[in-house]
């Protein structure tokens, strides 16, 4: 049987109790210390990998799939184990100090554009890796180029992750890079995000960013409306 990874994103949009959790209160707390006061909420998304069948997550890195690259990204996940994360049913593996090396090459998973998993193609050491079992409503802490990867389930019981990211407000790079990666990407749920946002999912989009507050901040606010720009003018 396949492997498969479903993934649920930006929950928040669809379950408004969500809002309240302390667990989002915390989660902004450590973020604000770790990046400063400007730290904001920018991302969030639920996964399950499934009993014998949740496949592994490549070596990579958050950053490596920002849609617009010329922006300098200062961010950090906080993914909380929602059910006891082991070995055996694929705990997250982290590569320490990677976050130091910028964002290092990458490509599809496999080689393969219809793929969304992307995978990093060197530049680290893997024989430093550093297991992260967690147990229940524990949490690790990454920044955006900490090079990790997370094994398959290979248990009988499901493995479920809540991951809450924040930045800082982006700003331009001093110099242009180019992540070639997603720009080659063929995926099916590209295809039906750019048909949705084309036929009026874009009033969406920017009413559900309204409620999460982005557009009560300014910096925040000029990026998220040149990347929405971009998207939708991608061809």
């Amino acid at each position: 049987m396949d492997a498969w990874l479903p993934t649920l994103i930006n929950p928040i949009d669809y379950e408004r109790a969500l809002r309240q959790l302390v667990f989002r209160s915390n989660a902004l707390a450590v973020a604000q210390q770790l990046l400063g006061p400007k730290a904001v909420p920018s991302f969030e998304h639920v996964i399950l990998k499934p009993a014998r069948q949740g496949g592994a997550t490549p070596w990579h890195q958050d950053e490596a799939y920002r849609a617009d690259p010329n922006f300098e990204y200062e961010q950090l996940s906080v993914w909380m184990a929602l059910s006891e994360v082991t070995l055996d049913n694929g705990c997250m593996r982290c590569i320490p100090g990677s976050h130091r090396l910028g964002v290092l090459p990458h490509r599809s998973f496999n080689n393969d554009p219809k793929v969304h998993a992307i995978e990093c193609t060197g530049g680290f050491d893997a024989a430093t890796v550093v297991a992260c079992p967690v147990s229940a409503a524990g949490a690790i802490i990454h920044h955006g180029r900490t090079v990790h990867y997370a094994g398959p389930n290979g248990s009988d019981a499901p493995r479920y992750a809540y991951i809450l990211a924040f930045e800082v407000p982006p700003k331009p790079t001093a110099s242009r890079r180019d992540f070639f990666w997603n720009r080659e990407k063929q995926t099916a749920n590209r295809a039906r995000k750019s048909h949705w946002r084309r036929r009026g999912g874009v009033v969406i989009e920017v009413w559900r960013k309204f409620r999460r507050g982005v557009w009560s901040r300014p910096l925040q606010a000029v990026f998220e409306v040149r990347r929405l720009l971009q998207t939708l003018l991608r061809r």
